[in-house]
């Protein structure tokens, strides 16, 4: 967000200046400039927690990775002298105590 998001343009001070109903205790000009630093305030709140979102998301992916790496057999085919990887066997009891760990319970 830059500042001059946050800030009124002349022609936005002017109408607001036109349609207020000046009293002592309000100043249209003053509420049109608040409702623009909030509505710019609101969006750079939106933008950051979108990024919050897919760096946790990206974070719990890396997780799953990393634990799947470390904790396989690869299970490669041999045959005609190709060696093609074709899975990967994980112990289920390994795999159902990491899916308890993180709070996934798994359909069956």
């Amino acid at each position: 967000m830059e500042a001059k998001d946050t800030i009124l343009t002349q022609k936005q001070f002017e109408k607001a200046e036109k349609q207020g109903k000046w009293a002592d205790d309000y100043n249209p000009i003053l509420e049109a400039q608040a409702e623009i630093s909030f509505r710019a305030g609101a969006r750079e709140e939106a933008r950051l927690c979108q990024l919050a979102v897919q760096d946790a998301c990206k974070a719990g992916i890396k997780e799953v990775v990393d634990w799947i790496n470390q904790n396989h057999e690869e299970m490669i085919d041999g045959w005609a002298g190709k060696n093609k990887l074709v899975g990967l066997d994980i112990d289920p009891k390994d795999w159902q105590a990491k899916l308890e760990e993180w709070g996934i319970k798994e359909e069956q």
